[in-house]
């Protein structure tokens, strides 16, 4: 018997062109209540996948280029990100 990964969630991603833009990264936290997900034109954003949208990053937007969850913040609760 062979097993198939199912989708547990999809979501629109405001701006995403697609076959244009590309993924460069996915981030879940921890806890798996939080993704962070990194666009090749530099843009960072935040999904609360229990709310099913995005939410406001700290600091406002900006270009990121890496973002990654704390190892050391208990359940992920913090997170870095930046340009290169």
């Amino acid at each position: 018997m062979k097993h198939l990964a199912q989708p547990a969630l999809s979501f629109a991603v405001p701006g995403f062109r697609p076959f244009q833009d590309r993924f460069r990264a996915f981030a879940l936290r921890p806890g798996g209540d939080l993704l962070l997900t990194l666009v090749e034109e530099g843009r960072c954003d935040l999904w609360d996948l229990k709310a099913g949208g995005p939410r406001k990053l700290p600091g406002g937007e900006r270009p990121i280029s890496a973002a990654a969850w704390s190892p050391w913040s208990g359940r992920g609760s913090r997170w870095a990100a930046g340009p290169w």
